[in-house]
């Protein structure tokens, strides 16, 4: 009876953690995108202070 059970608690469950993963996989690299973007604003800010 318990195998059953978590049989289907892994039905339900499994594509409920895939999605939770490739969630968090989207924030992480959302994040690393963001970051990289200001990052490279800095470096403009500074290339061009540099210039003038």
């Amino acid at each position: 009876m318990a195998a059953q059970r978590t049989k289907s608690a892994r039905r339900i469950w499994g594509p409920a953690a895939m999605v939770h993963l490739g969630w968090k996989k989207f924030l992480i690299h959302h994040q690393l995108e963001r970051v990289k973007a200001t990052h490279l604003k800095d470096l403009e800010a500074a290339r061009y202070q540099a210039d003038v």
